[in-house]
Order: C-alpha cells, then sequence, then structure tokens
C-alpha cells in the first residue's frame, strides 16, 4: 500500500510539472541568422526563410516601413517573402523535439503577413501552411496539416495549435511553410511548444457580422446574410450549438424561395465547403428559429452563417429591396450559455435585384464554348510556375466555367503560349432585355492572366454580330479566392431588345501562362421601366415666329 501510495504521489508531481512544462522556445534572436539547428526544405524555387526586424519594405532606411514595423518581441523575426509572381515555397522546420511525456502539448507563435498592392494591378499576401512530421510504426514518415493560413494578417496575431495526441514523440517536428503572395512576408515569431494539460473547451468570443454588402440577384441560391464567429477554447469535453434565432429586417414585400431561409458552418470565416446545419425554412411573422442543430465545435474559430435563397423572378417594385436580418438578444443556444447579451444587427445591408439572367453553372443553359474554355468542377489545376492554380471548389455548388479545368493541351490547367487574339471563348445565351435599363452585370472571378497577356470581356446587341469590348486586363492580375466582380453596362445597352456577353483568353506570347479564367454565379441585373420620357425632336419656338 505505501508503494502504491508513492507511485501516486510520483504521478501526481510529474503531472503537476508538466503542467507548468515549455517543450520548445525560438525566438530568432541572433544577430540577423537564422537558427542553425532549424532546416529548410525548398518546394518550389530555391529561395529561403530569413531573419527580419518586422515585414518586408522597399525602403528600409525609412522607420516604420516594414509590415509589420517590427518583430513581436525582441529585435528579429522569421520572414519568407519574395516580390515575384511566381509561387516560391519554402517548408522552415524545427529541430527534433520530445513531447514523449506531453498530456496536451499547444503550439503558440505570433503570425503577421501583410496585402501589397502593385502597381500593375491586384492585392495580394503570402501564405503561410503549418505541418507536423508523424512517424508511424513503421517508421514512415510523412508531413501533416495542422493549418492554413490564407488571409491577410494586418498585425502581430496570436496562434493557438493543439497538438494531436498521435504526434506525442520524442522525435516530433513542426514545419512553417511558407507561399509568396506576394505580399510583404509571412512572419512567424516567439514560437512555443507548452504543456496545456486537460483545460475544459468553453466559448471565448461570439462575434456577429454583415459579411457581404454586394447586391443578390433573383433566382440566386446561399446567398450569406449574416457569419456568426464563435471562438472555443481549451481542450477537453464537447461545445454544442442547440438553436440560433434569426429576425427578419427585409423590406416589406420581400419573400424567400421556398424554404429559403438556411444555415450553413465553415471551418472559418470563407464561405468554402460549407456544410449545412438544422432544417432550412422561412420566417414567419418575421422571425425563424433553427433548433436541433446539436452541432459540436471545435477548438478554435468557426462560422456559422445564416444565407437566403430568392426566387427566381421577383416583382419589378421590390428591385432595390433591402435584405438583412439581426440575431436578438440570447438567440444563440451554445456551450450551455445565451449569446448574444443584446441585440445584435450589424452595420451594412444587402440589395435585392431583378435578374435578367442568372446561372451559377450547375446546369447547362445554352453557353458555348471555344478552344479550352469549358463548364465543370474545378480541381485546382495550373499556377504550378506563376500566379496561383485554378480554385479547387466553386464559389457555390459544384461547378464553374473557365479555361482548361480539366487539364487539355499541353500546359495542364494553364491556358497556352502564342494564342491568337480571343482564342478561347465562353459565349452566353442571348439574354432578352427589352423595357430593361440601367443593367449591371455581376459574376464571381478567380482570374491569373500575365503581363503580356489579354483577357476581355464583350457584349453584342440584339443578335448582331458586333462585339464590343467591356473590360480587359490592364497588367498581371493573380487572384487566389473568389472575387466579385460588378460591371455598370453603358448606357448604349439600355432598353436593347437583347444582350449576350463573351469572355476570352488571348493573345499570349511565347514565355509564361497562368491558369486564366475561373467563373460562377453569373448574373445581369437590371431596372424594369414601362414609361421613359425624353426629348426625341426640338420643334419650336423658331426664329421669325415674334421670337429672337
Amino acid at each position: 500500500m505505501r508503494i502504491l501510495i508513492l507511485i501516486t504521489a510520483a504521478i501526481v508531481m510529474l503531472i503537476n510539472q508538466m503542467h507548468a512544462q515549455t517543450y520548445f522556445y525560438e525566438d530568432f534572436e541572433y544577430d540577423g541568422g537564422m537558427p542553425i539547428d532549424w532546416t529548410q526544405e525548398t518546394i518550389n524555387e530555391n529561395y529561403y526563410w530569413r531573419a527580419s526586424p518586422g515585414g518586408h519594405t522597399v525602403t528600409p532606411e525609412v522607420p516604420g516601413s516594414r509590415r509589420p514595423p517590427a518583430a513581436f518581441e525582441g529585435e528579429y523575426n522569421a520572414i519568407f517573402e519574395k516580390l515575384t509572381l511566381t509561387n516560391a515555397v519554402t517548408r522552415l522546420i524545427t529541430p527534433e523535439i520530445d513531447l514523449s511525456f506531453a498530456i496536451k502539448a499547444q503550439l503558440q507563435f505570433y503570425h503577421a503577413q501583410y496585402e501589397r498592392c502593385l502597381i500593375s494591378g491586384g492585392c495580394n499576401n503570402d501564405q503561410l501552411r503549418v505541418y507536423y512530421k508523424y512517424t508511424d510504426e513503421l517508421e514512415n514518415e510523412s508531413w501533416v496539416l495542422l493549418k492554413t493560413y490564407t488571409d491577410e494578417v494586418p498585425e502581430w496575431t496570436l496562434r493557438t495549435i493543439n497538438i494531436p495526441d498521435s504526434a506525442n514523440l520524442d522525435n516530433f517536428q513542426l514545419a512553417f511553410e511558407g507561399l509568396t503572395g506576394p505580399g510583404w512576408g509571412t512572419c512567424i515569431d516567439s514560437v512555443v511548444i507548452i504543456e496545456n494539460g486537460l483545460i475544459s473547451r468553453f466559448i471565448s468570443k461570439v462575434n456577429i457580422v454583415q459579411p457581404s454588402e454586394s447586391y443578390v440577384p433573383a433566382g440566386s441560391f446561399n446567398n450569406p446574410i449574416l457569419r456568426i464567429d464563435i471562438t472555443v477554447k481549451g481542450n477537453q469535453g464537447d461545445i454544442i450549438l442547440d438553436s440560433l434565432h434569426v429576425i427578419s429586417l427585409n423590406d416589406p414585400g420581400v419573400s424567400l424561395a421556398e424554404n429559403g431561409l438556411k444555415l450553413y458552418a465553415t471551418e472559418d470565416s470563407v464561405f468554402r465547403d460549407p456544410v449545412q446545419i438544422g432544417s432550412e425554412g422561412n420566417f414567419v411573422n418575421d422571425e425563424y428559429i433553427f433548433v436541433g442543430l446539436n452541432k459540436s465545435l471545435e477548438t478554435g474559430s468557426s462560422s456559422i452563417w445564416v444565407t437566403y435563397d430568392m426566387p427566381g423572378s421577383i416583382s419589378s417594385d421590390i428591385h432595390g429591396s433591402k435584405l438583412d436580418a439581426y440575431i436578438p438578444q440570447g438567440g444563440i443556444k451554445v456551450g450551455g450559455g445565451n449569446y448574444p447579451a443584446v441585440d445584435q444587427s450589424p452595420e451594412g445591408y444587402r440589395e435585392l435585384f431583378e435578374s435578367l439572367f442568372h446561372d451559377d453553372f450547375e446546369t447547362e443553359k445554352g453557353w458555348t464554348f471555344i478552344g479550352e474554355f469549358e463548364q465543370d468542377i474545378p480541381i485546382g489545376l495550373g499556377g504550378v510556375d506563376y500566379g496561383f492554380p485554378d480554385p479547387d471548389y466553386a464559389h457555390s455548388g459544384d461547378s464553374v466555367i473557365g479555361t482548361d479545368l480539366t487539364g487539355l493541351g499541353n500546359r495542364h490547367g494553364d491556358y497556352e503560349n502564342s494564342l491568337a487574339k480571343d482564342a478561347y471563348q465562353a459565349i452566353s445565351p442571348v439574354i432578352n432585355t427589352n423595357y430593361y435599363a440601367e443593367m449591371n452585370l455581376q459574376f464571381y472571378r478567380w482570374l491569373n492572366i500575365e503581363l503580356f497577356d489579354t483577357a476581355r470581356i464583350y457584349y453584342s446587341l440584339d443578335e448582331s454580330d458586333n462585339w464590343v469590348q467591356l473590360w480587359t486586363n490592364q497588367g498581371v492580375i493573380v487572384d487566389d479566392e473568389w472575387r466579385v466582380n460588378p460591371i455598370d453596362l453603358p448606357e448604349e445597352t439600355d432598353f436593347a431588345s437583347s444582350i449576350q456577353f463573351k469572355f476570352t483568353i488571348g493573345g499570349s506570347d511565347l514565355f509564361s501562362t497562368y491558369s486564366g479564367w475561373n467563373i460562377d454565379d453569373f448574373s445581369l441585373v437590371g431596372n424594369y421601366i414601362t414609361y421613359d420620357l425624353k426629348p426625341v425632336e426640338y420643334i419650336g419656338p423658331l426664329c421669325y415666329c415674334g421670337h429672337d
């Protein structure tokens, strides 16, 4: 019995020590050099992480010009940066770390990656991925992705990642993989692995935001109206989202499609790969409660989205109506608590516009494709040497239209060299525009085009073959996310009997090629006008009729 008591006491003492234990720490303070026990592995291009007193700058002699302006602590941090339109990718790898006695090891580090706007057009940031090395029972090693950070991080931000129990080995390693944007660098500092012990999960923060203010075309689906960001801390137990109460702020006369009010969950604040939770429905007396959600939330930040599906046709008198909603006090039941503390109606709203034509490319609606333009499911091809690849997901649904989505020609996923003008074309069906004015074209694009190559958009009126250029790139474009792209049509399109649109790629030079067009959720909206008065002829008064 005495031996058992001693063993138990020793275990308790060991656990208490481990709760305060730091397994690894790195602050990059080596007088401008990198730590010698770290290694680097180049994935694409032979370009390396380096030490820097903050982010990159083109004017190092100007104090505060770096982004971020200084290291998080001390004088230096690690940075991966290169002003390039190619994807330089390199992993910065820690030495082996002994986690064999860890209970709940946790990685913490500070991170920043500022967006950079190029004179030739486009704003981008570098990106960061965090991996750990896993060794199985047969001593096979593989890198496992822990976390991806693709968005801009405009100030030093604490990142916290719980390390999987299966990685608690005596030869544990981390890799910080940088990918050039080109931004002002992806920066890390104060890397530490600590023992986090057993901590029950709890709600750290609930934040409700307006995710978009772009207009909503009639006939479109899954339009985000509210986003609820929930931050969970801790590593033990379950945090369950039980129910969510939504109250409409839509203008009078606005009706959603049947069962057009939906709730989705994503792992972060980007509406990518959303998972529907709860049962869709519709407002009753301007209210709806999603019940029985039983959604388990993991440690970290996740997002819940309130979305609208809109009917395919609306009356012209509600064109421009407001679409909005709010969460009442206590309307979110999660983790045994009620949030928010007061009614939350974030600033901003969306407007409903009457659609003349909407296509999410989930069905065939009469487009004509020439060259390597096609309609299919994007799978992330292209962009190996220059720019970014195609997306590996549609903006909504599954399918998009784009150039070489499936691996055509010699440059799989990219457009080809030496293309003639407008060699690749996607031509819309003819759209009836009788009685419409003030028309606007809106679509979501993911476009990568080289500086000396050309992408264009044209329109043609009244089923003629007279194509008028509406838009062209003014330089290099390197999109790495879906971007909404509204274009006001010129006045000459008002009251035309019909219109068509054409997206093209070409010409292209003999050198670098990029991944080209990706287009989703294409809409033409306009204002239906039954009466339109304007002078057509000057009749009088005339000279010599009693007037000078």
